[in-house]
């Protein structure tokens, strides 16, 4: 089985986790993975892709550097791995640097529950209109999360921890219910990587001791187990139906 991964700056930590497994000999021998981190996810709220047939145009002038169409020209895939959907963090810093938080959760400026969820939706405009192309050429689509919250984020200081978390639970929740609703399926993050509270546990943090939001190379590692996972079970199922 051939999978497709691209996504934002936290596909990286994935990109290294194959390398990594890779050069150990321990990827699944069954499944090939070919990874494109493409670039900054800041740029993922913007219009980045045009439709095509059979295929999406990557148009971006940073992405396309890395990957200017999906699939390939020439190549053909099982599925298409998105790390972009459930990446919180544009809304996250838009909100939190201006003081705003969800009801209950702070001593900010309150914003409703509606107007987060057109928040949400707006910032993933361009992200759920690339699934849907994709989706309707006939291309499998799962999504990747994403680290969440560290305890050292620069807004816990600033908001308080559960003003932070509740930006993110809820993006998140909002989120799945957009997947759920076209039929993606997600690889989580394991519940035992975060903390009673709802942080990512440091253990899981950037090596780069200033990056305080990546996940390191053992993230990675742990992320494409979860990958190799939902393959197999996808193949599997595909496998009943046929």
């Amino acid at each position: 089985m051939k999978l497709l991964i691209l996504g934002d700056s936290h596909t990286a930590a994935l990109k290294r986790g194959v390398d990594q497994l890779e050069a150990n000999g321990a990827l699944d021998p069954s499944l090939s993975l070919s990874v494109y981190p493409l670039g900054t996810g800041a740029r993922l709220s913007k219009p980045f892709w045009q439709p095509a047939a059979g295929y999406a145009a990557i148009t971006d002038n940073k992405y396309s550097k890395k990957l200017d169409r999906v699939p390939p020209k020439g190549e053909t895939c099982d599925a298409v791995g998105l790390s972009m959907p459930l990446w919180y963090a544009r809304v996250m810093r838009a909100m939190l640097e201006q003081g705003l938080c969800l009801p209950g959760t702070g001593q900010g400026q309150v914003i409703s529950n509606a107007v987060f969820r057109q928040m949400v939706l707006a910032d993933q405009e361009h992200i759920l209109g690339f699934i849907d192309h994709l989706l309707s050429v006939g291309l499998p689509v799962f999504a990747i999360e994403t680290p969440g919250v560290f305890r050292d984020n620069r807004f816990i200081g600033r908001m308080g921890a559960q003003a932070v978390l509740a930006v993110h639970q809820t993006y998140t929740m909002i989120m799945r219910r957009e997947l759920a609703k076209r039929g993606v399926a997600i690889v989580d993050v394991p519940p035992e990587s975060r903390d009673d509270e709802g942080f990512t546990r440091l253990e899981h943090r950037h090596e780069d001791p200033t990056d305080a939001h990546h996940g390191n190379i053992g993230f990675g590692v742990m992320m494409i187990y979860g990958i190799e996972v939902w393959a197999r079970d996808f193949a599997a199922s595909k496998a009943l139906r046929a």
